[in-house]
């Protein structure tokens, strides 16, 4: 499954965390590269492009409802809240998917549309 990592951090730190932890996606695209910050719709779109993917084909998992849940539902891409903190699910955040931890992930399949 191609997975691709949308962050607001720059492409240093990001590529220095990810070298420590040994990980690596299929895709990468910071604001940096973007020239735009999560919840711009232009970040996801590069992501996107980048896995030569449609908005309707895949799935945006995210921590944050204004910078990933927006961002992502206003570039057309389907989305899970990873709710942590187990907050109350505010009004107007869209339809959204909501997990408590990432293991979520593997019960409840993702909504791709």
């Amino acid at each position: 499954m191609p997975i691709c990592i949308v962050s607001n951090i720059d492409r240093a730190d990001l590529e220095a965390a990810l070298a420590y932890h040994g990980l690596s996606f299929t895709a990468v695209v910071t604001s940096e590269d973007a020239g735009a910050y999560k919840p711009s719709p232009r970040i996801f779109r590069q992501g996107l492009a980048m896995l030569g993917l449609r908005a309707k084909e895949v799935v945006h998992v995210g921590d944050s409802l204004t910078a990933d849940v927006a961002g992502a539902q206003a570039a057309g891409i389907a989305t899970v809240w990873v709710n942590r903190r187990n907050r109350p699910v505010p009004d107007g955040i869209g339809s959204t998917t909501v997990i408590g931890d990432l293991a979520g992930l593997s019960a409840q399949p993702p909504p791709v549309r």
